[in-house]
């Protein structure tokens, strides 16, 4: 596909892609917004690196994709903020659990539920961190699994 006003490059063959040519903390024009879709639709994962965003921001580049639903799970980690579309988590080198063993973003309980999922890090450890699930195991994992989300109504 043609980008002509971002750049978009694949970060691994099979999934996710890394956005650039772009400010997030700004509306951004029509054609933008186009290549977007286009390049979440081509890569399912979209990254932007060095955007110092606020909620607003963040919650504006959720619109572009759709309607911004409020959490409904009713036990988390994350904690409110003044904003009800945005959660925040937090862990440091003090921490006894890490995001990847708790985070859940899919909302798959909710009655419809969202699209996706817009995390904003601020800081990231130096080499990385665990991914359980990357890229790289994904075509691996899903040849043999099927799920499944039993949902009942209290």
């Amino acid at each position: 596909m043609n980008y002509e006003s971002t750049t978009v490059e694949p970060v691994s063959p099979h999934i996710g892609a890394e956005i650039g040519n772009i400010d997030l903390t700004r509306a951004l024009p029509n054609n933008q917004v186009e290549e977007l879709h286009r390049a979440f639709i081509q890569y399912q994962v979209i990254f932007f690196r060095d955007q110092k965003i606020t909620f607003d921001d963040h919650i504006r580049l959720g619109r572009y994709f759709g309607s911004i639903g409020k959490h409904v799970g009713g036990a988390t980690i994350s904690k409110t903020t003044d904003n009800p579309y945005v959660r925040k988590f937090h862990y440091d080198e003090t921490s006894t659990q890490s995001s990847d063993e708790n985070f859940h973003s899919d909302q798959s309980c909710g009655a419809i539920p969202p699209l996706g999922s817009i995390l904003y890090n601020h800081t990231l450890p130096p080499d990385g961190g665990a991914t359980p699930c990357s890229p790289a195991c994904m075509p691996l994992m899903t040849r043999s699994l099927r799920a499944c989300s039993p949902i009942s109504r209290v």
